[in-house]
């Protein structure tokens, strides 16, 4: 039961997502992601298409605070959100999370990007936008699928080339 109540050391990844386990190709892993907007219904819609293939397990937050709190107990491959700015500041989520160290790569999914925003995310890490016109009823979820696992497969590839083979 200990286990359960201490941080996820940043060290160690759990041994679904260690280096060894191929994360991405929908046969031996689930990608975790970790889905941040404050309209649940919009939270729901997102995670019913992101989990309808299976190989993904979508995790929801409706605050920026609750995301940072649990992203110290559970590892994600990858972060989706709208939250361009938190607690006043352009990029404050992305900028919270790159200040305890945090590496996972985001997806701004939204319908109204700020030019500004997006340039000065890009000196964060790996960041990437997905966005659609305010008035288009249905986001491309699926080009979100997508990016997704590009990202995971990028991962997969990076993590190859890190390791010799045995």
């Amino acid at each position: 039961m200990i286990a359960l109540t201490q941080p996820a050391s940043g060290n160690i990844l759990p041994h679904r997502f260690s280096p060894d386990h191929e994360r991405g190709n929908g046969i031996s892993g689930i990608l975790s992601v970790l889905c941040v907007y404050e309209d649940p219904l919009f939270l729901d819609r997102i995670c019913r298409n992101l989990e309808r293939d299976g190989d993904m397990f979508v995790e929801i937050s409706v605050s920026v605070e609750d995301a940072i709190h649990l992203m110290v107990y559970v590892f994600f491959d990858v972060i989706v959100t709208d939250c361009t700015s938190w607690q006043g500041e352009q990029n404050g989520f992305l900028k919270a999370i790159r200040n305890q160290g945090t590496e996972i790569p985001l997806i701004y999914f939204t319908h109204a990007p700020e030019i500004a925003c997006m340039d000065e995310a890009r000196k964060y890490g790996e960041v990437r936008y997905i966005a659609w016109s305010g008035q288009d009823p249905f986001p491309p979820f699926d080009e979100l699928v997508q990016c997704i696992r590009e990202i995971a497969a990028q991962d997969t590839e990076e993590n190859k080339e890190i390791r010799p083979d045995n």
